[in-house]
């Protein structure tokens, strides 16, 4: 019986209860399988099954669990749940291991840890990650309970059972359509649950939104204000582009390592993980840049047609896809959070000085153009800038005639595109190749993370 997400723990323990009671009435046998059970629920089994990775932790009585692991050097705290604490001791992080051992209240003695490492050859302190941790804790704990008298009690087995041709059971696995479907559904379920992560979604963008038109509020098209708009377009892409990196950062790492658990558990393939992720986060992305693309475009006065809007809200949506995906890519390189944070920089900026905003690409250096050319900012401005720019005029005012000798630098929008090196390309074109970049960025992550699921199984 599942009983995770149930509210009323009350109504649990009398449906395990009564069911407990009927199966003693009547001679049969209730098997349940229950997410994190309360201590009056444990203490109404008569028979206790603790798996881990697939591999029996514990078999026996229910009520000499506890007891068990106290044997083998884990012993129960007086006021914590027994049910959530063989679970926490199975399936224990290297962080909270190290953080336990170093704790005053430790309940388990070092010469008992000491026997325990030295008869299985473990030291959490050499594990490489949390992953690999994890896995050999389980092996610590099947071995200690694979010599016990516990398993010797538990385990009767007269002679052995027939064998299974398992190649019967090849073509049961569950279509990825399906796979797909239920962890799509479970995941717009938790941002359901997490309303305010979406609130202040949409808070920060509409505020980043009305702050910026506020400082660009209704540029005229006057020699000035040139300057102004590249630096509103600009950073208009770079406030999007965070709003898709940070994901990654905050969620992916977490959500990956329950994925590989389920993925070990044959629950479902990498591949329909990542989908279902990819296209669940598109609804926020949307959202998100529909807001803040109302908001700022037309009160700073960009240029004054729905075509040009519809193509500035493309290439918002664009950005903070490639965002998410090379915030992926990178996650997948570097696995631990704390070091691709750290990491990040030295991928993000030169894409930032290469985009043609800080430096022009005409000045670009020869043995740098290719950190240009893999600048997905360099072609998402780009587009802003010959979108915003062309088939304009611009005109001086008196005091920047006076101030240049009465020569006006710009009068058209070509002007300021060849100036700033943005018609090498139609819009068109540099479209193909954001679409492009999106999909590469997503098959690399995906293989990525595809290697890693394969080499932990």
């Amino acid at each position: 019986q599942e009983s995770r997400g149930l509210g009323d723990v009350y109504k649990r323990q009398v449906s395990l209860i009564n069911n407990s009671h009927l199966a003693a009435n009547t001679g049969r046998t209730i098997i349940y399988t229950i997410h994190q059970p309360s201590a009056e629920i444990l203490e109404v089994f008569d028979r206790l099954l603790l798996i881990g990775r697939g591999k029996t932790m514990y078999l026996g009585p229910a009520r000499k669990a506890v007891s068990y692991f106290a044997s083998v050097g884990y012993e129960c705290p007086t006021y914590e749940n027994p049910a959530d604490f063989m679970m926490r001791i199975i399936h224990e992080d290297k962080e909270e291991k190290t953080a336990k051992d170093e704790s005053k209240d430790k309940v388990r003695t070092d010469k008992t840890m000491t026997s325990l490492d030295s008869i299985d050859g473990l030291n959490s302190q050499n594990f490489e990650n949390e992953e690999l941790h994890e896995k050999q804790q389980v092996e610590v704990f099947y071995k200690k309970f694979a010599e016990s008298k516990a398993y010797k009690r538990s385990v009767k087995v007269k002679e052995s059972p027939p064998e299974v041709d398992l190649s019967i059971f090849k073509s049961s696995k569950t279509p990825f359509y399906t796979q797909f479907s239920k962890l799509f559904i479970r995941y717009m379920i938790n941002l359901s649950r997490e309303p305010n992560a979406a609130r202040a979604n949409v808070a920060q963008t509409v505020i980043f939104g009305v702050l910026m038109g506020l400082i660009f509020l209704r540029m005229d098209h006057s020699n000035t204000s040139v300057q102004d708009r590249a630096g509103c377009l600009f950073f208009a892409a770079i406030f999007i582009m965070f709003g898709g990196i940070m994901g990654p950062f905050m969620l992916f790492a977490t959500e990956r390592k329950l994925m590989m658990r389920e993925y070990l558990t044959g629950l479902y393939t990498p591949s329909a993980y990542y989908v279902s992720k990819v296209v669940a986060e598109e609804p926020l992305f949307l959202m998100s840049t529909i807001v803040f693309s109302a908001i700022l475009y037309w009160m700073v006065n960009f240029k004054d047609t729905i075509e040009a809007f519809l193509i500035f809200f493309l290439v918002m949506v664009l950005m903070i896809n490639i965002a998410f995906a090379f915030g992926i890519f990178v996650i997948a390189i570097f696995p631990d959070p704390a070091t691709a944070i750290n990491i990040f920089p030295i991928f993000f900026i030169p894409l930032m000085i290469f985009s043609g905003f800080y430096l022009n690409s005409k000045n670009t250096p020869k043995y740098f153009i290719w950190i240009e050319y893999l600048s997905f900012l360099k072609y998402g401005f780009r587009i802003l800038m010959n979108n915003e720019f062309a088939d304009t005029t611009y005109y001086c005012t008196q005091k920047e005639l006076i101030a240049s000798n009465g020569v006006c630098a710009f009068t058209d929008g070509d002007d300021i595109r060849r100036f700033y090196y943005m018609n090498k390309l139609p819009i068109v074109a540099d479209i193909f190749i954001l679409v492009g970049m999106l999909i590469a960025y997503h098959i690399l992550s995906f293989l990525l993370l595809r290697a890693r699921a394969r080499k932990r199984k």
